[in-house]
């Protein structure tokens, strides 16, 4: 059974040269990106974000169960807020933050 790269062992392989040049970039990678070094704000924006999927998604549900609902205005007043969210994406809580944001 063959090795993953990962598991492979560089200096066996012959690709030593090549490894520890790739392993430096990676490194120098990881040290810039760093979590701890990230804004204080992080926290709390991640927070927020996830408020706004919940809310949305809470919505969303809301105008599809309303679409049921016995009473005809009701159904109709529902079906325009359906279209309206159909026409942005009824799945405007899985984007990325930036495309919500711009949604």
């Amino acid at each position: 059974m063959a090795k993953a790269a990962k598991d492979a062992d560089p200096v066996a392989s012959k690709f030593k040269t090549e490894y520890d040049i790739v392993n430096a970039i990676l490194i120098r990678m990881l040290a810039a990106i760093n979590r701890e070094k990230a804004s204080a704000l992080t926290k709390l924006i991640e927070e927020l974000d996830y408020r706004r999927d919940t809310a949305i998604s809470g919505f969303v549900a809301w105008i599809k169960s309303l679409l049921k609902y016995p009473k005809l205005i009701k159904r109709e007043q529902a079906g325009i807020m359906d279209k309206y969210l159909s026409n942005h994406g009824n799945s405007i809580a899985t984007q990325n933050l930036q495309a919500e944001t711009t949604i």
